[in-house]
């Protein structure tokens, strides 16, 4: 059985927040209050998902979060690799 550490649960509820508001841009302070996730952690995770390639960001008062691409491209795969780092189960498997 695979493990994914509460912050992949929680980028998950994000994305799953950020799907539901199609190309509307949300601040992290929304998606907090929409999520029940702590603002800290809503932010850090962000910042993940945004150097990750996941979300775009815009800066400014009219700023916000937005998915990079369509909710249905992004495979939990892609998720967990972003997020978990490599997710071979042995080592054969692996890559390096």
């Amino acid at each position: 059985m695979l493990r994914i550490t509460k912050m992949t649960d929680y980028a998950v509820l994000i994305l799953a927040n950020l799907a539901l508001h199609d190309k509307k841009l949300l601040t992290a302070k929304e998606i907090a209050s929409e999520t029940h996730i702590s603002l800290p952690t809503v932010k850090k995770l962000l910042k993940k998902l945004n150097k990750k390639g996941l979300v775009n960001s815009r800066q400014g008062v009219l700023g916000g979060y937005t998915l990079h691409t369509n909710a249905k491209t992004i495979s939990i795969a892609l998720l967990l690799n972003a997020l978990e780092g490599n997710l071979s189960l042995t080592q054969c498997a692996s890559e390096s």
